[in-house]
């Protein structure tokens, strides 16, 4: 009788094993994935922040010299064309 049930028990802890292994191996991929996701998220928030700090940037950058030579005790005239 043990014989014969040893073939299933094999067989059994043998399926259990792999279904063990597969819900790893699955959870493993899918945080991957979600970090992968989540990665992407935040470079293309950083990005975008990026992209509007310089926009908003660019007009001190352009105002900057105006302001210097309109503070200048005879500003050139045609520097402001």
């Amino acid at each position: 009788m043990a014989l014969v049930a040893l073939p299933a028990i094999c067989l059994a802890a043998a399926l259990i094993g792999f279904g063990l292994w597969s819900l790893w191996i699955t959870a493993e991929k899918s945080d991957a994935a979600i970090r992968d996701r989540q990665v992407r998220e935040v470079r293309l928030a950083i990005g975008t922040t990026l992209d509007e700090l310089a926009q908003s940037q660019s007009g001190i950058a352009i105002w900057d010299p105006v302001y210097a030579e309109a503070r200048k005790r005879k500003p050139d005239l045609d520097w402001f064309d």
